[in-house]
């Protein structure tokens, strides 16, 4: 039976075509068909598990190697200040990639190019200031066309969108980048 967490994600156990069980996360608003979809089509292994908010100890988004990078990115676009983005993607394993940058002028879409290997779990970018803080209608796109975890870096927070496009606010301020204890 499913389990529900707070944030409104329910964990539903899936039997792999390789015989293993994962617990996929999906929000309590996805479509039947949506998440039918997310599972039929080049479903991959996701051996970490899926951000749900509150997010719990032992999430990827908690891994010293991902708050480091998402620092890094954030740094890399000087707190959200330049016009550009700065993103990578996360193996399996929750390792990240090399960040890139790519320069957007004011008032023109920023993007930043991502090269995910074959078992990347997900990606990581920054949303400049001068831009919507929220994923946009196109990282909730790509999350769906690769059924992969988008994570957005912006002066609100961190937020996520999972492989169905359902989107989450995971922390609420750039603070969460910090080591907790200094």
């Amino acid at each position: 039976m499913p389990d529900k967490f707070d944030s409104g994600h329910v964990v539903i156990p899936v039997l792999h075509p390789s015989g293993d069980v994962h617990e996929i996360s999906a929000h309590e608003d996805t479509t039947l068909d949506d998440l039918h979809t997310s599972l039929v089509n080049d479903y991959a292994p996701m051996p970490v598990k899926q951000p749900a908010q509150p997010t719990a100890e032992g999430s990827i988004e908690h891994s010293e190697p991902f708050r480091k990078t998402a620092f890094d990115a954030w740094q890399m676009a000087d707190l959200g200040r330049k016009s550009g983005e700065a993103g990578t993607s996360f193996d399996s394993k929750g390792n990240p990639g090399k960040l890139a940058w790519n320069d957007s002028p004011r008032g023109e879409r920023a993007s930043v190019k991502i090269t995910e290997p074959e078992d990347a779990m997900g990606s990581i970018h920054t949303h400049p200031n001068d831009r919507i803080d929220k994923p946009s209608d196109d990282d909730r796109e790509i999350a769906r066309r690769v059924h992969k975890t988008v994570f957005v870096v912006s002066r609100s927070g961190l937020w996520s969108v999972d492989p169905a496009g359902a989107v989450t606010q995971v922390f609420q301020s750039p603070g969460w980048m910090e080591k907790k204890k200094r």
